[in-house]
């Protein structure tokens, strides 16, 4: 069985790296769903930064609409989703990465 308390915790503390305030939102996912679900969603603002900087070489942006089907087993946590990505790119946008915030739960 995995354990996705313990992959969504690492997986948080990375995108906090990036951007903290999309963890928060994760954190909130964790909250108000489960473990598994905040993992999917970190996994998936991963996998967005990700190709977001291979895309970003080539003068292109992802579609962030198709990493909301990571989300497909909790449906009801797709807004909340959508917020952290949202959250990420904003940050991403404004230069907030490496900011953690101070009350940060996973560090």
């Amino acid at each position: 069985m995995t354990d996705h308390h313990a992959l969504a915790r690492k997986l948080t503390r990375l995108v906090r790296v990036y951007s903290p305030n999309a963890a928060a939102e994760i954190e909130k996912i964790h909250d108000q769903y489960d473990a598994r679900a905040a993992y999917f969603a970190a996994f998936a603002i991963e996998r967005f930064r990700e190709e977001s900087e291979r895309l970003a070489l080539i003068g292109r942006v992802p579609n962030r609409v198709k990493y909301g089907h990571y989300m497909k087993d909790y449906p009801d946590a797709l807004p909340s989703f959508e917020r952290a990505l949202e959250r990420f790119m904003v940050d991403k946008e404004v230069g907030n990465f490496g900011q953690p915030k101070p009350v940060a739960r996973y560090s």
